[in-house]
C-alpha cells in the first residue's frame, strides 16, 4: 500500500482518524496528532484528494527518520533514489516547509531537487505555474517527508480565491461530521456568510429542509445566485438572526452556524449579542436537537450558555488561522 499524509484543523484528530478510515475502505492508519495524519492506502491517488475535510495531502516518495534533518540532507537522498509521481502533470515546482512555513534553500539545493523529480518523473520546471507540486517538509516532531502534492485547495472555493473572513470549505466540513444528517432532518444556518456551512451540507449531506439566513443584504443575493438559491428544501433569508420568527418553536434538529465574533451593531456588547442569540437558537431546536458553533471567544459563549440554561454537550479546542477557537454543541 503507498503511503500518505495529510494535515488538517487542529483539534479534530479523533474525528478524521475516524472519516479517514470510513471514507478510504481499506486504510490503515499509521498516526494522527496536532492536525498531521499519516496512513496507507491501496486505492487511487485521487481519493485520498477529495477528502472534502483534509486541508492538504500528500503521497509519499520518501519518509526521512532521524535527528538533525535539513532540506539537503532530505534532497541528496531523493537525488539517489528511483521514483515515479503518484498523479501525472506537464510541469512541477519544488517548496519547502518547516513547520508549516514555506523557506527558501540555497539555490544549488533547489536545483538539485528539481534535477531529479525531472530524471526520474520526465516533467519540466515551471516555478510560476506549475502543473503539480513536490514539498520536502520538517516537523518539529516525527520524519521528514518528500512527497507529492495531491490537493489543490490551500486558500480556495471551488477554484475561487476565499473573502476575507470566508469560513474555509474543510472546516465547514468538519463542523458537519460529528452529526447526524439523514433525509428527514431540519437543518439552519442563521449566519450563513459566503455560504461556506450550507454549501457543504447541499453537497454532502442528507437533509429535508435547510433554513439558511444572514443580516447583510448583499452577502445573501449572493447566496440566492448560488446552488443554494436553486436548491430544493432551502430557504433563504436576510435577517436579524435573534428573531427568527419565521421559523417555528421546536422544529429544527441541527444548528450548525460560525456567529461573529466581535462587534455586532446595534447590541450593547457582544456578552449581550451572544446570550439573545443563544435564546433563540433554544426556541427553535426540537428538545433533542443540537446547536453547533464554532467560536473565537469561548469563555463569552459559555457564559451565554449558562445565561440562556443550554447545556455544553462538547467543547472541542481548535485553531483557525492560528489563533484560539472553539466549536461547541449545546443542548436544552
Amino acid at each position: 500500500m503507498a503511503e500518505y499524509i495529510s494535515n488538517f484543523t487542529v483539534g479534530f484528530e479523533d474525528t478524521v482518524a475516524r472519516n479517514i478510515a470510513y471514507e478510504l475502505g481499506g486504510a490503515e492508519i499509521l498516526y494522527v496528532g496536532d492536525g498531521f495524519a499519516c496512513f496507507k492506502y491501496a486505492g487511487k491517488p485521487e481519493f485520498v484528494a477529495r477528502l472534502p475535510f483534509i486541508n492538504n495531502s500528500f503521497a509519499v516518495i520518501t519518509k526521512y527518520r532521524g535527528g538533525g534533518m535539513t532540506f539537503e540532507k532530505m534532497v541528496r537522498g531523493a537525488a539517489k533514489k528511483t521514483f515515479r509521481q503518484a498523479v501525472d502533470g506537464r510541469s512541477f515546482r519544488v517548496r519547502f516547509s518547516m513547520e508549516n512555513q514555506f523557506v527558501k534553500v540555497p539555490v544549488n539545493v533547489l536545483e538539485m531537487a528539481e534535477w531529479a523529480i525531472s530524471k526520474n518523473c520526465e516533467m519540466g520546471v515551471d516555478r510560476m505555474r506549475p502543473g503539480c507540486e513536490f514539498w520536502f517538509i520538517i516537523r518539529r516532531d516525527g520524519p521528514a517527508y518528500f512527497g507529492q502534492l495531491l490537493t489543490k485547495r490551500h486558500d480556495k472555493r471551488g477554484g475561487a480565491a476565499l473573502n476575507s473572513g470566508e469560513l474555509r470549505p474543510e472546516l465547514a466540513c468538519l463542523l458537519c461530521l460529528d452529526h447526524v444528517f439523514d433525509a428527514s432532518t431540519v437543518v439552519c444556518d442563521p449566519y450563513a456568510g459566503y455560504g461556506a456551512i450550507p454549501l457543504h451540507i447541499q453537497r454532502q449531506c442528507k437533509y429535508k429542509t435547510m433554513y439558511v439566513n444572514d443580516r447583510d443584504a448583499g452577502l445573501v443575493g449572493r447566496l440566492k445566485k448560488t446552488a443554494l438559491g436553486r436548491g430544493s428544501g432551502v430557504v433563504i433569508t436576510c435577517g436579524d438572526a435573534v428573531d427568527l420568527r419565521h421559523i417555528a418553536a421546536g422544529s429544527v434538529d441541527l444548528v450548525v452556524t460560525d456567529p461573529p465574533w466581535g462587534y455586532v451593531g446595534k447590541y450593547g456588547d457582544i456578552p449581550d449579542f451572544y446570550r439573545r442569540a443563544l435564546a433563540e437558537l433554544k426556541r427553535i431546536v426540537k428538545e433533542e436537537g443540537e446547536i453547533v458553533l464554532l467560536t473565537g471567544i469561548p469563555a463569552v459563549l459559555t457564559g451565554a450558555a449558562k445565561h440562556s440554561k443550554l447545556k455544553v454537550r462538547s467543547r472541542r479546542n481548535i485553531l483557525v488561522n492560528g489563533k484560539k477557537a472553539a466549536v461547541f454543541t449545546l443542548h436544552k
